[in-house]
């Protein structure tokens, strides 16, 4: 990498970067986690990525900074499936 410093940092993170793909290489999600994961790609897929341009449009217009009303209906449905503040039990 061109310096004994760069190329002792690099050594070292190419040395984590293996020993973490070692170590998680057994997890599995489990059966709740993997149905969780399923019903949030597919709002996704359905909600989500089909307005990804529409928030950009907004994001870049001088309306940037005001709430898109279909956040607020996505928002809305998300909660009433149990896919909002996921982290909260």
């Amino acid at each position: 990498y061109g310096s004994p410093a760069a190329d002792s940092l690099f050594k070292e993170m190419e040395m984590r970067s293996h020993n973490f793909k070692r170590e998680t290489r057994g997890f599995v999600p489990s059966e709740r986690v993997k149905a969780l994961r399923d019903r949030l790609v597919k709002f996704m897929e359905t909600y989500i990525y089909p307005m990804e341009s529409e928030f950009q449009r907004q994001a870049q217009s001088n309306d940037r900074w005001t709430i898109h009303p279909e956040e607020e209906r996505l928002k809305e449905l998300a909660k009433s499936i149990g896919l909002w503040n996921l982290w909260i039990p």
